[in-house]
């Protein structure tokens, strides 16, 4: 009996099952004939309902849902005669087929996108021009099916200013159903050729949850992970109104084990060679500390192409911050910020104002175009000076500032001009920087270390300096060296060189931590001293005319300058007719303490009539005399002394017969007509 079934069955269903593949090849034949002269109008649908140029290379019918797109590139705008906007190379449909057979409809309810590439920049512009078209769309789809959106290891290309390339690689799926959304995948960055890449890439992983509201969407759960790195918000978005909560932390920011802080061994060259820094890095254990960010508050109107953010509060590390401003994300890109940091804790206010600032503020104005910023950046922080809390500011002007990756994704920044204004409790500074390049490692863990140089006034600046993020608050060291610069130029740092000329070397040493500490050296070549107050009031006290203009060989000088004192050591000036030796403190209270001494050569003290009875009294024993002053009080109200115990003495030991000699009483008339309108 089984075997008769066997025998008269089996006939039935291969016959049912050829006639159906016959029936199916058929339909799938005469679709993609179909599809074949329907191309042209598919693309021009297509085109209209994107409203910009469509090229689609064929279409293909697979059974039983399924249309597959090759080759397809998408314009910039409709006339197809800017460049391509992005170029997929395949794009996988699928429609409900309960939808056709039912209702004649042809609903869209997977679209995969297999190997787009894009422009990165034309691509944010083209998602940001349409974004409320793109939620319009998403919120019209039929509810009845599940949607999906795939888009499989999609590259957009990013190219630097030096011709780096890089591609932001993205793996992404959307899901929808009724009102609930589902989306997860990863993006990172690649660098073209790999071979430059520095290590294997970290992708950030994203999962997304939330349903659509009557007016906007609600964001369940909105999570970003990479490595030991984990972020997590929620909220809503309602009509344009975007809040937000959630928290932030950041595990490898700094590794605070290193034995010892680096030291730098020499800067008289900007060729970077990182062995001495890599050597120092593998001295690091494992222990990692992380930057957390928590409490994140967020309020902001989008009104694309425009955000206005009314207030983002945040923790960095328990210290409170606030952020407010405009961003447009139009062509060039615009923005207005103002971030204010809390650290006492004390000074945050209950009820936040567009004005609220705190005791660090940031206020950053700009335009990004071409990969280049210009701009405003003003910033106020505090410093303690005499015991009392001040603010000071530093405004920069910028023009043209570029941030690109070189190999082995070291990051270089440059900037065409720097004019920075800073404002501190003894007074204003002023410095103009052309050419500012920085090159430093954001993968370095503890020590982040930063290589600079630049043209400055008329002369040149390089230097390097690391900032330590292991330590609270933030440690910054730096050293650097100045180099043919017009002294004059930076009197607007130290003062006193607004009457000092000549060619400038410097040299210094700078640290944050436990106090601002500068210290270092100046030198300064072929110049001259014009009315410098010293020499002024001896050019009046000596009625010696000459002094107020003193031609030199070398003038150098050692100093030292924190919040407590600053100090000139080990001055010294080489000069054919005069020298000058001593030291030079001013304390935080502005009281001047300082000996200086003077040497004049016999040619010079002749022009004075002061002097002419001292020199026929002493012969022409004496090419040179010495003079010790003391110079103390207040610094803008000092008192000049001249020593002349200091300087009879002097005599004495160069004189051995001093006494015998019988000229004691005539030298100490002579020095008394001297020093007498003192």
């Amino acid at each position: 009996m089984a075997s008769y079934l066997r025998k008269y069955l089996i006939k039935p269903s291969l016959f049912i099952s050829s006639i159906l593949i016959i029936l199916t090849a058929g339909v799938t034949l005469l679709v993609n004939i179909f599809l074949v002269f329907y191309n042209q109008s598919l693309t021009e649908q297509v085109s209209d309902f994107l409203g910009r140029k469509v090229s689609i290379g064929s279409a293909v019918y697979l059974p039983p849902n399924l249309i597959v797109l090759k080759k397809v590139s998408i314009c910039k705008d409709a006339s197809g005669s800017s460049e391509i906007l992005v170029s997929i190379e395949k794009i996988r449909s699928a429609f409900s087929l309960g939808q056709f057979v039912q209702k004649k409809n042809v609903t869209i309810t997977n679209l995969s996108l297999i190997n787009p590439r894009g422009d990165y920049s034309k691509c944010v512009s083209f998602l940001t021009e349409n974004f409320e078209q793109i939620i319009e769309f998403l919120m019209s789809l039929p509810r009845e099916e599940v949607f999906r959106f795939i888009v499989n290891s999609g590259r957009l290309r990013k190219v630097s200013q030096t011709g780096l390339m890089r591609n932001l690689v993205i793996d992404a799926t959307l899901k929808i159903r009724g009102d609930l959304v589902y989306s997860h995948g990863s993006l990172y960055m690649e660098s073209i050729p790999e071979s430059l890449q520095k290590s294997k890439p970290k992708p950030l992983h994203y999962r997304v949850s939330g349903s659509f509201l009557e007016d906007g969407f609600e964001v369940g759960e909105l999570e970003f992970g990479q490595a030991d790195s984990y972020a997590k918000l929620w909220g809503t978005l309602e009509q344009d109104i975007l809040k937000l909560n959630g928290f932030l932390s950041i595990a490898h920011v700094f590794d605070a084990s290193y034995p010892q802080e680096p030291t730098f061994d020499t800067i008289d060259k900007l060729h970077i060679s990182f062995l001495r820094r890599r050597s120092i890095a593998r001295l690091a254990k494992s222990s990692a500390s992380r930057l957390n960010i928590f409490n994140i508050e967020c309020e902001m109107y989008l009104k694309l192409p425009e955000v206005e953010i009314e207030n983002i509060t945040f923790s960095v590390n328990d210290v409170p911050f606030r952020l407010q401003g405009i961003i447009v994300f139009s062509e060039p890109v615009a923005i207005d910020l103002t971030c204010s940091a809390y650290p006492d804790q004390k000074s945050v206010p209950e009820v936040p104002t567009a004005t609220t600032t705190g005791d660090f503020t940031v206020h950053a104005q700009g335009e990004f175009h071409e990969e280049k910023i210009s701009g405003k950046l003003d910033v106020i922080f505090p410093r303690t000076v005499k015991e009392k809390k001040v603010l000071e500011e530093a405004k920069i002007t910028f023009k043209n500032l570029t941030f690109h990756f070189l190999e082995k994704q070291l990051l270089n920044m440059q900037c065409e001009e720097a004019f920075t204004v800073y404002n501190a409790a003894n007074g204003t500074h002023e410095l103009l920087f052309k050419d500012f390049h920085a090159l430093f490692d954001p993968n370095d863990t503890r020590f982040k270390f930063v290589y600079f140089n630049s043209t400055l006034y008329d002369g040149f600046l390089e230097g390097e300096g690391y900032v330590d993020l292991a330590q609270k608050p933030t440690r910054f060291i730096c050293d650097l060296v100045i180099k043919d610069a017009s002294s004059n130029n930076l009197s607007v740092i130290l003062t006193h060189l607004s009457q000092v000329y000549g060619t400038l070397y410097s040299r210094i040493h700078f640290r944050s931590y436990p106090q601002s500490h500068v210290k270092g050296t100046i030198t300064v070549q072929d110049g001259y001293l014009d009315d410098f107050e010293f020499f002024k009031w001896l050019a009046d006290f000596f009625r010696i005319p000459s002094l107020h203009k003193v031609y030199f060989d070398t003038l150098s000088v050692n100093f030292l300058a924190d919040d407590n004192v600053g100090q000139l050591e080990n001055i010294n000036l080489d000069s054919q007719d005069v020298t000058l030796e001593g030291y030079f403190h001013v304390y935080v209270d502005d009281l001047v303490s300082s000996k200086l001494s003077l040497g004049l050569s016999r040619e010079t003290l002749a022009t004075s009539p002061k002097f002419r009875p001292l020199l026929r009294i002493l012969g022409g024993e004496f090419s040179r005399l010495d003079f010790d002053f003391q110079l103390s009080g207040l610094l803008d109200r000092m008192n000049f002394k001249w020593l002349e115990s200091d300087f009879k003495r002097r005599l004495q030991d160069s004189i051995p017969d001093f006494i015998e000699r019988g000229i004691e009483k005539k030298v100490e008339g002579a020095i008394g007509s001297i020093s007498e309108e003192q």
